[in-house]
Formats: structure tokens, sequence, C-alpha cells
């Protein structure tokens, strides 16, 4: 492998997930690329647990494969019966595959923006209409790339850091400071005190300029996952539409999107309180899931990593509808999908790699469910081959 293994150095298990030469030893392992990933693992100790979590997230990585109702079954069984007979002719030769089935599972490397300042009136309208992430303090407006990092600072100064090399420091707002990440791109903000948030698409986030004294408090309106580190002296409290989740150390995603009637909190480690405007409230465990409306709220068993799985680049499906998953990968890459009555019906199980391209996305679903993807003058469209 005529491959620099340096480059691989600060890959978290993501970035491994997402290389071809990486998919392509793990799917088709020869003495030659066993050689290279144990010559580097021997060089990079420290990547060790990231190649591991890698490897996880890959082997369960695998469209419409996991546990069904019987009837579900029988359904699936019968379909797939047909498809059978409809394509006994094609037969698909492993060797040379695992870099077509490699294609629908990576994505191409971020692709650099300028990062630069400038001075505008704010446009809330022409702000959120914007398809690029933008950090908004005051008056000012800092144009971000789409791999850059956000570090709030204890002194109220931001740091931009790109592809962890080149850095730029900004001065933050005097009050409240906004991160607005349009559909079809996430971003990281890490706070003063240590705490991580992951921002998904089409997402706000407010934060103020200087941490109080006494709570630590973020407004959200989309989706993110938080790793708050504990304080006992400053709880931790995020806003979302209608309710607020308080806590002093804990993972949790949150989901609240304006256009979604239920909104969610999910625990994955430690404990917090939700409240919704209505005065409701509950204690979360980990591995339950906070349902919000109007005028209830819930609390239902789930597995966390499903809700939380979307900072991995993996979409985790349970018998969800096609349409649902259309819905979601419209939000996340910021494109319009068309599908046809038929299609939208289609339970969807497993695990999905979210690439940054959407066609290798759309091209792994196509191989492993009975839909075939017509794009023309820029419109995306499935339809159903049953």
């Amino acid at each position: 492998m005529q491959i620099s293994k340096e480059k691989y150095s600060s890959y978290k298990a993501v970035d491994f997930a997402k290389d071809i030469h990486f998919i392509g030893w793990r799917l088709s392992p020869d003495e030659s690329n066993n050689k290279f990933w144990t010559d580097f693992q021997n060089e990079y100790p420290a990547c060790k647990p990231e190649i591991n979590q890698a490897i996880r997230i890959l082997q369960s990585t695998k469209l419409n494969q996991c546990s069904l109702s019987l009837e579900e079954k029988k359904e699936e069984l019968t379909k797939l019966k047909v498809r059978i007979r409809n394509n006994k002719r094609k037969v698909i030769l492993l060797r040379t595959s695992y870099v077509a089935a490699a294609a629908c599972l990576i994505g191409a490397l971020f692709v650099l923006q300028n990062l630069f300042i400038k001075d505008n009136q704010i446009n809330d309208t022409i702000a959120r209409g914007s398809k690029v992430i933008q950090l908004i303090t005051d008056e000012k407006v800092s144009i971000l790339p789409r791999n850059a990092r956000i570090t709030y600072r204890t002194d109220g100064s931001i740091l931009i850091s790109e592809n962890n090399t080149k850095s730029q420091s900004i001065k933050s707002g005097r009050k409240r400071n906004r991160l607005i990440v349009p559909r079809g791109q996430r971003s990281y903000l890490s706070m003063p005190d240590g705490s991580k948030i992951w921002v998904n698409s089409g997402t706000e986030v407010e934060f103020p300029a200087l941490m109080d004294h006494n709570k630590r408090e973020v407004n959200v309106s989309g989706e993110i996952y938080l790793e708050v580190s504990k304080d006992p002296k400053r709880p931790f409290t995020v806003k979302g539409d209608n309710f607020s989740v308080e806590v002093l150390g804990t993972k949790f995603n949150i989901s609240s999107y304006p256009s979604d009637i239920v909104k969610r909190v999910v625990l994955l480690e430690g404990k917090v309180k939700v409240q919704s405007s209505n005065n409701q409230s509950l204690i979360l465990d980990p591995n339950q899931m906070a349902a919000i409306t109007k005028n209830n709220l819930t609390v239902h068993e789930v597995d966390a990593y499903n809700y939380i799985s979307w900072k991995d680049g993996v979409l985790t499906l349970n018998s969800q509808p096609l349409s649902d998953v259309v819905h979601y990968l419209e939000r996340y890459y910021g494109v319009e999908i068309e599908s046809c009555a038929k299609a939208d019906r289609m339970k969807c199980n497993g695990k999905l790699i979210l690439t940054d391209s959407i066609e290798d996305v759309l091209n792994s679903i196509a191989m492993t469910m009975p839909v075939k993807i017509v794009k023309k003058d820029n419109k995306i469209k499935i339809c159903s081959t049953d």
C-alpha cells in the first residue's frame, strides 16, 4: 500500500470507518494490507482504540439486517424470494466487489473552505437560509469551514481550528453567541467547562458570551448530542422548544426541530431532569427517552446509541418506513428527495454509514432494497422495483 501512515495518525473512529483503504482491509484482508495496518498500530499505538471502534462500526453496519417481528419476517421473506427469482442471473464476485461496497460506505475528504470574518448586520431570515456554517457574535458573522472545531474559551474568546492544524481566534459577542449549522452540515463545539456539543444539520445553538458563575445554559433548535462536565455548583441547562433539560454531568441527545411534532431527549449516561412548558417533569435513567409534545410528556425504554449514532456518521434503523429515512437524509444532506408511495412503506432495519456523499448512501440503500434511484436535472427520486 503506497499510503502514508502519518496521515492516519490523527484519525478518529468515524474517519477510519469512512476510509476506502481501511474498509478494503476489513472486507478483503491480504498479506499487504494486513502488514500495513499492523505496522501502523505498532507505530501509532494511541490509535488502536479508534481502530477497534471503527471495526465495531463496520461490523454493525449493514442495512436491513436486524431482529424483525414474525409478520415482518414473513413479509421480507416473500419479497426476498421474488427478488431472487427476478435477479437469479445477476452474480456478484466478492473479491472485485469490495471496492463497490466500500464506495457505499466511505465519504470524500471534507472540502476545506476559507475561514473569514465579515461585519454585517444580522438578518435572521438570510442567516437561517444560508448554506454555510455561521457563528454570529453581536453584529459579526464568521463563516466557518465544514470541518471546523469551535473551542469556546474561559476568557470569552472563540478559537476556530481547521483540521487540527490551522486556527484563528475571534472575539466573542458581548451577550450571546449563535452557531447556525445549515442542512447538509454538522459542527462541534467545546465549552470552557470541558463540556462537548456535537451539532447536527439544520440546528441553531445559542450560548452566553461568558459562562455565569452560578449556571451554565444553552438554547437549541434542532439536534445536539452533549457530554456535560460535572460541576455541582453550576447546573447545566439546555432549553428547547417548550421544554428544558437540567443536568450536572451526563451524556444525552436532544432532538428539537421546529417542524417535528414530538421533541425527544435520550439519555446515555447519568441522570437528567426534563421539564415541559406545562410544568410536567420527569427524571431519566440511562437508555430512556422523554417524548415531549405540546400537551404531554412520556418516558420510553430505548437503546440510547440508536439515537446518538449520527454523531459517528451512522444512522440506526429499527423497522422505520423508508419515508422516515428519506426525511432524515433530506435534512442531513440538505437535498430534496421524492419517493413513491410503495417505496415509502418499505421497512428499513440495520445501520447505514452516512458518508459525505448522498449518492453513495442512496446506492447503498438500492443495493439492499427493491428500489432504484433516479437522478435527473438535480432531482432525486426513489422508485419501487417490486
